[in-house]
């Protein structure tokens, strides 16, 4: 593979990283430390708490990956939405958005960054973020057939982690745009 490939390649990854880049601690905070102890928390539950003898672990599993998919497919499909309408606008409020400089966010090395740009950061990086956590749970259906009860407990807890990490991008986002078509007063 060339060079130029795996730039190309590398790119991919290239809003994940801007995103990473303008976040402040508390918000990073929020983003990844409470999913990730919600997730904990939920391995925790499922290790020490039994359901009842009727209660399938694998079944719940399974439907519950079958869940995810489906609200996944329709996340990304209105992050999409949201984006192309973000990229494609002639409105005043977008034009206003890309001469805005934000006093919150920066890039690299207090680099400033417009509030349209951290919008589209965002979004991306949640974009992102959704397809790879659909993949996971495509290929989950297929570790599901051969999994143990442990397996599923990972799987379990994962999946929540990786849920409530693109709600909280998901409300940000939806926050985001509310206000940036309507001042706060």
């Amino acid at each position: 593979m060339g060079d130029n490939k795996r730039k190309n390649m590398s790119e991919i990854f290239d809003p994940i990283k801007d995103f990473f880049t303008i976040r402040k601690a508390k918000e990073k905070l929020l983003f990844y430390v409470v999913p990730v102890l919600l997730g904990m928390l939920s391995m925790v539950l499922f290790i020490f708490i039994h359901g009842n003898d009727a209660f399938n672990l694998k079944s719940f599993t399974n439907e519950f990956v079958d869940q995810l998919i489906t609200m996944l497919t329709l996340f990304v499909s209105f992050t999409m939405a949201y984006l192309s309408i973000i990229v494609s606008s002639c409105s005043k409020n977008i034009d206003n958005l890309k001469s805005t400089k934000s006093e919150k966010y920066y890039l690299k090395r207090k680099k400033d960054c417009t509030l349209y740009q951290v919008l589209v950061s965002e979004i991306t990086y949640n974009l992102l973020i959704e397809i790879l956590f659909l993949l996971v749970t495509i290929v989950e259906k297929f570790i599901l057939c051969v999994s143990n009860p442990i397996a599923c407990k990972i799987m379990l807890s994962v999946d929540i982690t990786l849920f409530v990490h693109v709600l909280f991008i998901m409300m940000i986002i939806v926050k985001d745009i509310y206000f940036s078509f309507w001042k706060s007063e």
